[in-house]
């Protein structure tokens, strides 16, 4: 498979003798839909404290799933430790178009056939159970779904099944979730099926929606996603992030 100069440089960087690297994620998706991608995931079975060490403009971030980014002149990268099989890697994601890989020689690697459910223009998931063990990800397949025009018929009993444990999802979580679809380029189809699916009041409660990335440049287009969000919600007197103060009801009034 032919790839970008940005993934190029990624495997030159991490690779090295006895050491396993594979590209993993949306940026194997968007190889398949001939897109362009920023989002660019590596998994590595070299010890990310050595790593970090080794490879310049990287940091070693310690968390409960440590992970080293690097900062590259293509953008930002994230390497996490491969434990164990590539394969348990990969079927613990959530969609199958999300679960593949690609190693230094272009092979690409899709146990759960992503492609494939991509090609058919199907949003399919990795496991039966896989929204019930997140059910942020129900959120995400609506997201996904607009995004890449797929189909949720395949996984229409799982999303039911899983739809009224949203509330019990962290609300840093879902504030993060929410913000990656106002800022999505469909933001007001997402959220007008948020709505048909009854999943938006799940929001209400949210105390994170500030969390949402606002560009500076463009911000009047970015406050009237924020108001919509904010009157679906039923929410009338809630601040904007970049401009303390300001509220749905001001902006209504101009």
């Amino acid at each position: 498979m032919i790839v970008s100069r940005a993934i190029q440089y990624g495997f030159e960087q991490l690779l090295t003798a006895h050491v396993e690297v594979y590209l993993v994620g949306g940026a194997v998706r968007d190889l398949f839909l001939k897109k362009e991608s920023a989002d660019f995931d590596f998994v590595t079975t070299e010890p990310l404290d050595k790593l970090h060490t080794r490879v310049k403009h990287a940091t070693y971030i310690d968390t409960n799933q440590p992970l080293v980014t690097i900062n590259s002149p293509y953008g930002m990268f994230e390497v996490s430790a491969l434990n164990g099989r590539l394969y348990d890697n990969l079927s613990a994601r959530d969609f199958t178009m999300n679960a593949c890989a690609l190693d230094a020689n272009g092979v690409v690697i899709d146990p759960f056939h992503g492609r494939a459910a991509l090609e058919k223009g199907q949003l399919q998931t990795v496991r039966p159970m896989s929204l019930r063990e997140d059910p942020l990800r129900v959120l995400r397949a609506i997201r996904f779904s607009v995004e890449y025009d797929l189909t949720r018929t395949t996984i229409r009993q799982e999303m039911d099944g899983a739809k009224a444990s949203i509330q019990q999802v962290a609300n840093e979580r879902i504030g993060k979730e929410v913000a990656r679809a106002i800022m999505s380029d469909s933001w007001l189809t997402i959220f007008e099926q948020l709505c048909e699916e009854q999943i938006l009041p799940a929001f209400a409660s949210c105390s994170k929606l500030e969390v949402a990335t606002v560009d500076l440049n463009n911000p009047l287009s970015q406050m009237e996603r924020w108001l919509v969000v904010h009157q679906l919600l039923g929410i009338e007197e809630v601040g904007f992030p970049y401009k303390p103060g300001v509220t749905a009801k001001d902006i209504t009034k101009k």
